[in-house]
């Protein structure tokens, strides 16, 4: 059975008896509802550039990243990454990466893709599943084990069914092409393991980005230098990165919301609302410090990995039955952005100017 782009197996739309039961346990539609409200009043100082945002998709991919990254930077930094969060996230990554880039699906069991794209940053991780009818043999095995009985045996082995990872990025030759590629690799460690991973799919990944803010903020002088990053552009982009996130989410609820309100209901609303609880999820992961924080995201990986959604809860201390912590939970992505934003409008001063004014002109 093959699997479509949200992970969903085919001819189902995860409309089962536990994907409801915890949308109404985190009363989804009046959680969007008032996500989207609260949001709309506290940005109305930054009103014009979120309605360029819900106008063009595109607009958000154009806010600058100062820092270049190379493809041979990319790759070594990625393991520097997980090398510092987990040691077995790290020999995962390795292992992708000993593959190589492009590999035949027919004898690898995981394609890794990295492409030149330099406008917009793309990035997917996919599972799907083979077997011998997906083999195109263009020969005759009984001749091949007459004259060459292991070689007959390699090719069985490949014609056993098996679920094939493909994981791809697109390089934008800035930090964010880190950011895409480790959020993937996220995706990857999980669906090696699950097929189906619910209301909090985009959880883990989104956590894991946070982890990378810890990391480019803690290189030390010599790291820098040793990458060529200007610290304080690193820091600007780390900044950026946060911005882009919420805007992406905040789009997201007011597609969510516009789909109920249309009864518009299937894989676009549930992969919408997905999102929208990675944004959550996170701003709660960062309560925690940073140490603790590397325990939290395998933990909470492995609960994923489980389909089991009321301890990745308990991973997080996330109570979604107390109103007062709901709320809180609805207003802190907003009150980190408002932070943001007066941060990276402040300090981004640098050749391509404010990419916010940028955007605020554009158009």
């Amino acid at each position: 059975m093959k699997y479509n782009k949200y992970f969903l197996k085919e001819g189902k739309d995860d409309k089962d008896e536990e994907y409801f039961k915890n949308r109404k346990l985190i009363g989804a539609e009046d959680l969007c509802q008032a996500f989207e409200q609260e949001a709309k009043e506290r940005l109305l100082k930054y009103k014009r550039i979120f309605d360029k945002f819900d106008q063009y998709d595109d607009v958000i991919f154009k806010l600058p990243m100062n820092t270049s990254l190379r493809k041979k930077q990319l790759l070594q930094l990625t393991k520097d990454f997980f090398s510092r969060i987990d040691n077995s996230l790290y020999e995962q990554v390795s292992e992708v990466f000993s593959v190589g880039e492009n590999a035949d699906y027919l004898v690898s069991d995981i394609v890794f893709t990295l492409e030149d794209i330099k406008e917009k940053g793309y990035a997917s991780c996919s599972k799907f599943h083979i077997d011998g009818d997906d083999f195109p043999l263009q020969f005759d095995l009984e001749e091949i084990k007459k004259r060459d009985p292991e070689q007959y045996t390699k090719l069985i082995k490949l014609m056993e069914p098996r679920d094939i990872l493909f994981l791809r990025v697109t390089r934008t030759g800035s930090i964010s092409d880190l950011y895409n590629l480790v959020h993937e690799f996220t995706h990857y460690f999980i669906l090696k393991e699950n097929d189906e991973q619910g209301l909090l799919a985009e959880t883990a990944p989104h956590c894991m980005e946070r982890l990378v803010d810890d990391f480019l903020l803690s290189l030390t002088p010599d790291e820098c230098a040793k990458y060529g990053f200007d610290r304080q552009k690193l820091n600007e982009d780390v900044l950026l990165r946060n911005v882009i996130t919420f805007a992406l989410r905040y789009k997201d609820a007011k597609d969510f919301n516009k789909m109920i309100n249309n009864n518009n209901r299937g894989a676009d609303e549930q992969e919408s609302l997905k999102y929208i609880l990675a944004l959550i999820y996170q701003s709660k992961f960062m309560d925690f410090g940073s140490k603790e924080r590397k325990e939290k995201i395998i933990e909470l990986i492995n609960t994923i990995k489980s389909n089991d959604f009321n301890k990745a809860n308990e991973v997080l201390e996330i109570e979604w039955d107390d109103e007062t912590k709901r709320q809180e939970y609805i207003e802190r992505p907003i009150s980190n952005v408002i932070i943001l934003f007066e941060l990276y409008k402040d300090r981004i001063k640098g050749t391509k100017g404010n990419a916010l004014e940028l955007i605020d002109n554009e158009r």
